[in-house]
């Protein structure tokens, strides 16, 4: 193995690479973990080879793996950021393979307590082991986008923006300057990325914001996702745009990795995730799906710029082509 530098980051992006000595030590700490009461499963063992594949870029034979102490684990990594990082990635393994007892809990904590670590993925694992299922709703949703959203609002306009943003999001809030905005999209040419939002939304009945019961319009980037990637918004068509996400996002990209291991493989009615399905249950096990959310990842990691991050403007490229926009932010095209 070659001589082992310090940690590198995915350039632009919150969701790290490392370099072979530190992949090596996280494989054995997840790996550790997931086996607390007997071996990995095959699910696990098949996302620790595409993550091998698609984000770490090394290659060991994970059944091989001795297990790592979370001492030696502590002296290995030391960055802040990358500790936290592996402790939530510790937990998405253990969602992965649905293992909900005490034991998979107790040995994440003795990792994250020697890497000096509280991070609310645990307590919210936790809380899932123990059937709190609304307080974790409320607290990954305040911690996440929507709350993200708000808080942003907050800033920009005080209590009247947040209440407003609050209101469009459950749907009260009309505004038919902002509704002919975007109904004027259908006059844009051919082939920009305005007029294919436009029938993105036409095609499928949705409603544009500012119309009654209109789309949030802090949800208009991620349905600009579903324009540039190509991503259909069935069950798998979301899945994949949301791991889109997590690869361009620079700021909690997992917190959607995490919100679709909640919503469709341990069955928390988390969100919409696609027409007539609000949850479901064992979806990452379906032959080809951890493929298609690597593969996605792997997309959106390549992406020049964060969509989610609170100060895209998306008026500022709806009039461009939709194929010089994909060019600009590095879309790589659908494997055919």
């Amino acid at each position: 193995m070659p001589p082992a530098g310090p940690p590198r980051r995915l350039l632009g992006m919150a969701l790290l690479k490392f370099d072979p000595q530190h992949a090596l030590a996280g494989m054995r700490a997840i790996k550790a973990v997931v086996s607390t009461e007997g071996t990995m499963l095959d699910i696990q063992r098949t996302a620790m080879q595409l993550a091998q594949q698609h984000v770490l870029h090394v290659e060991a034979d994970i059944d091989a793996l001795a297990p790592i102490s979370p001492e030696e684990l502590a002296q290995v990594f030391v960055d802040p950021a990358e500790r936290r990082q592996l402790v939530q990635v510790m937990c998405g393994y253990v969602m992965l393979g649905q293992q909900l007892t005490p034991p998979y809990l107790a040995a994440i904590r003795r990792y994250a307590r020697a890497l000096d670590i509280d991070d609310p993925a645990v307590d919210q694992l936790h809380a899932l082991m123990d059937d709190h299922i609304t307080w974790l709703k409320f607290d990954f949703r305040r911690r996440g986008l929507i709350g993200d959203v708000i808080k942003q609002a907050y800033r920009d306009d005080g209590l009247r923006g947040a209440a407003r943003t609050v209101m469009q999001i459950i749907g009260h809030h009309e505004d038919p300057a902002l509704a002919a905005r975007f109904d004027a999209l259908e006059r844009l040419p051919e082939g920009t990325a305005g007029r294919a939002l436009w029938r993105f939304y036409t095609d499928r009945g949705f409603v544009f914001p500012g119309h009654k019961h209109g789309t949030p319009l802090p949800l208009v980037p991620h349905d600009l996702v579903h324009v540039l990637t190509g991503h259909d918004t069935d069950v798998l068509g979301e899945v994949r745009t949301l791991a889109f996400q997590s690869g361009f996002k620079r700021d909690k990209p997992l917190m959607f990795l995490f919100l679709l291991l909640y919503a469709t493989h341990l069955g928390v009615d988390m969100v919409a995730l696609a027409p007539g399905v609000s949850s479901m249950r064992d979806f990452f096990a379906r032959p080809g799906v951890l493929a298609e959310v690597f593969q996605a990842y792997a997309r959106g990691a390549a992406m020049t710029v964060d969509l989610l991050d609170g100060h895209f403007d998306v008026w500022s490229v709806l009039d461009l082509p939709l194929a010089e926009l994909r060019a600009r932010f590095n879309v790589i095209p659908l494997a055919a």
